[in-house]
């Protein structure tokens, strides 16, 4: 189960990886485009398990990226598919605008006009 030799398709050097890399592997080698349930089958036979730790880890690493599945009925069979996908395209939103950070002294100038009296003297 630990680490096992892959061919690489490019360079025909072989490389070495974990079942959860060789996926990662795939998956990014198609960014975007669905990836046949059964193709990561050949890499590993617990690929559910495989793609749950991948999540995982994408999200520790701040959630810019998310594997996305689907599933599609066939002749009565059931065909799965998965892909990795950037966050911001999935969900059609652009990066949010982070606001500069207030300097200290409009913080004091924003506390003081908030602590100041206002009344005035009527006749």
């Amino acid at each position: 189960m630990g680490r096992s030799v892959i061919q690489s398709s490019t360079t025909g050097n072989p490389t070495f990886g974990t079942q959860a890399e060789r996926i990662e592997t795939l998956l990014r080698s198609r960014y975007g485009a669905w990836v046949p349930a059964y193709e990561l089958s050949d890499l590993a036979l617990q690929y559910c398990a495989r793609i749950a730790s991948i999540r995982k880890k994408l999200k520790t690493a701040g959630g810019r990226e998310r594997v996305e599945n689907k599933t599609e009925w066939v002749s009565g069979q059931c065909h799965g598919s998965y892909r990795i996908v950037k966050t911001v395209d999935l969900l059609g939103l652009s990066t949010p605008n982070t606001p500069r950070p207030k300097s200290w002294e409009e913080i004091v100038k924003e506390r003081e006009e908030k602590s100041a009296p206002s009344f005035e003297l009527v006749p």
